[in-house]
């Protein structure tokens, strides 16, 4: 969605905003707010001496992060640009602060707003898959009219507090006939709409990615005939995978296991190498060894993210599978007992952590 588009949505929740709670968005306090942190940073300081808040603050907390993470995860992606200087989560952290201020110590109108971000939560929840994925313009519309929904909801769950009907607006929040109760009924909407538009684009991309794999897969079958084998390291990848097609797949994950036990792993480095240089933000590369001198130097060049697995942990869950196949196969637990201590013990020591 182009930025002009999300500046108009946003404009017209400020607007609309004010027209239902009488109070301005853009307040000089609210742009720092920047994420669910910070919300309940300042949430602390400003509440802290009211005994109502102090008392629920923990259930207050827990209501809020549960929806107020995801709008994290959702601003970074499909916000777009406010038509101000405040960023998309000021707007919306500015709005939970003044429903807060609302509840000014009222412990029915802590309960409610408690009970409103906890049914908010159960919309949208699973956003938080679209962490760092890049997304289609629709679905960045779609996006961006949550987070607004959001902000309404707050406008006209705010009013309501103002106007002292608290009780009333417990009951309507479950109700079918309140204005905050046909506000979650639209946000329930956009968040099925928004999964259905998912499901469509993973199946279009499933589709994709299916013509590509019956290549490659095709490619493997020729690799093994016994006329066309190409035998150098460099020779079978370049077949197999190349740059072109890792860019034409939204996600690309290549997993190389147990290199120490590879004849050429030196070669198999030089491959590694190679797809680390393409430097493609959608290609994710996993490789597992033992560790060797030679191949952890070449692989430290590279910078990787490194999860040693060598520890009593796995030597434990080790020990523990060589120890229950000991016991229960047939042809093994008929030794004696000194004889399947000594294989343990050859076993987990042979196996190094892996």
């Amino acid at each position: 969605m182009a930025d002009s588009q999300s500046s108009l949505i946003w404009a017209d929740a400020l607007s609309q905003y004010t027209k239902t709670t009488g109070k301005p968005l853009l307040d000089a306090r609210f742009s720092e707010l920047r994420s669910a942190e910070d919300l309940c940073n300042a949430l602390e300081q400003q509440q802290s001496t009211f005994s109502e808040f102090r008392s629920k603050r923990a259930k207050i907390f827990k209501a809020l992060s549960g929806t107020l993470m995801v709008v994290d995860v959702l601003i970074k992606i499909g916000s777009g640009c406010a038509a101000t200087a405040f960023p998309p989560s000021s707007l919306i952290f500015g709005a939970v602060t003044y429903l807060i201020e609302a509840a000014r110590d009222v412990s029915a109108a802590y309960d409610a707003i408690i009970l409103l971000f906890e049914t908010m939560k159960e919309s949208t929840c699973r956003l938080s898959v679209h962490l760092q994925q890049d997304i289609s313009p629709e679905l960045r519309r779609i996006v961006t009219e949550i987070l607004v929904s959001l902000v309404s909801i707050c406008a006209m769950s705010t009013k309501y507090i103002n106007q002292g009907r608290t009780v009333k607006y417990l009951k309507g929040l479950l109700g079918h006939n309140s204005a905050v109760q046909g506000g979650l009924d639209r946000l329930k909407a956009l968040t099925e709409n928004e999964e259905k538009m998912v499901v469509a684009l993973i199946l279009s991309q499933t589709s994709k990615t299916g013509k590509v794999t019956d290549n490659t897969n095709a490619m493997v079958k020729d690799m093994h005939g016994t006329n066309a084998m190409v035998k150098d390291m460099h020779g079978q990848f370049s077949r197999l995978v190349s740059a072109d097609m890792v860019q034409r797949l939204p996600q690309t994950f290549i997993v190389v296991d147990a290199l120490d036990e590879c004849s050429d792993w030196d070669g198999l480095l030089d491959v590694i190498e190679q797809i680390v240089e393409w430097k493609f933000s959608s290609l994710h590369l996993l490789v597992t060894s033992r560790k060797e001198k030679d191949i952890e130097a070449r692989l430290q060049a590279l910078q990787p993210v490194l999860i040693p697995v060598q520890s009593s942990q796995v030597q434990d869950d080790i020990r523990l599978h060589v120890r229950q196949c000991l016991f229960t196969e047939a042809k093994l637990k008929k030794w004696p007992a000194a004889v399947q201590l000594e294989m343990e013990e050859a076993l987990v020591k042979g196996a190094q952590g892996m």
